[in-house]
C-alpha cells in the first residue's frame, strides 16, 4: 500500500499481486490491485481484476467505480455509464460517482443530461477540476459561452497546469471578443506544451481534445 500511496503504481501492482495470490477472494485487495494497474496504464489487467472483485462481491461500490473509470479510459462508454450508475445506486452520497456519471453523459453526447448532473455539484464550489471542466465543455457545446468562460476560469485557478482548460478558455474568450484574454490563455496553453488538436506531431490529440475529458488518474 505504501507504493500505491507514493504513486509507484508498478511496484504497488507487484506487491498487491502477491497479496492476491495469498488471498484470492479478498475483494479489497483485488480492488487496490485493479486501481494500481489502472494508474499504471495496464487497463486490460485492471479491467479483469476489477471484474473479479465485483463477481465476488457485486454490492461493492468502490469496485464498480474503479471499473467505470477504466471503461471510460478505454472508450467503452456503455460500460462506463452502467458501472458509474451502479456505484451511485449502491452509494447515493458518493460525489465522485455522481461526477463520473456526468462526465460519461457528456462523452455520450447527452449535454443536457450532463448539465443536470454536474450543475448542482458545481453550485456548492466543491467540484473537482475534471468534472468542472466537463461542465464548461457542456456550456461550450451548447453555445453558452459566458458560462463556459466562467467555469474554465475557475478550473485554471483551481489547477493552473490543466492544459486542456487553457485551450478551451482561449477559444471561448475569442468567441466572446476578448482578444487579450484569449491571447493570454493561448500563451499559457503553449507554455504548458499543449498541442492543437489535429496539428502535426499530435498523434493522440489528448492534450487538447475538447471532446475528451481526462480519464483514469487525471487531475
Amino acid at each position: 500500500m505504501n507504493f500505491l500511496n507514493r504513486g509507484e503504481y508498478g511496484k504497488a501492482a507487484g506487491e498487491l499481486s502477491v497479496a492476491v495470490a495469498i488471498q484470492p477472494e479478498n475483494v479489497v485487495v483485488l480492488r487496490y490491485l485493479g486501481s494500481a494497474y489502472a494508474r499504471d496504464n495496464d487497463l486490460e489487467r485492471a479491467h479483469r481484476v476489477l471484474q473479479a472483485a465485483i463477481k465476488l462481491q457485486p454490492a461493492h461500490p468502490a469496485a464498480h467505480y474503479e471499473l467505470a473509470q477504466v471503461a471510460l479510459a478505454t472508450g467503452d462508454l456503455d460500460e462506463a455509464a452502467r458501472e458509474s450508475k451502479i456505484t451511485l445506486e449502491l452509494d447515493p452520497t458518493n460525489r465522485k460517482a455522481r461526477e463520473l456519471v456526468g462526465i460519461v453523459q457528456y462523452r455520450q453526447g447527452a449535454l443536457e443530461a450532463a448539465l443536470e448532473t454536474l450543475e448542482p455539484l458545481a453550485a456548492d464550489g466543491g467540484s473537482r477540476s475534471e468534472s468542472a471542466y466537463t461542465l464548461g465543455l457542456c456550456y461550450q457545446g451548447l453555445e453558452r459561452y459566458e458560462e463556459a468562460r466562467d467555469i474554465f476560469q475557475k478550473v485554471v485557478k483551481l489547477n493552473p497546469e490543466f492544459t486542456q482548460a487553457w485551450f478551451n478558455l482561449g477559444k471561448v474568450l475569442a468567441i466572446l471578443g476578448d482578444e487579450k484574454g484569449a491571447e493570454a490563455a493561448n500563451a499559457r496553453f503553449f507554455r504548458l506544451d499543449g498541442k492543437i488538436p489535429g496539428a502535426p506531431g499530435d498523434e493522440s490529440q489528448e492534450s487538447a481534445d475538447e471532446n475528451a475529458p481526462p480519464g483514469v488518474g487525471s487531475p
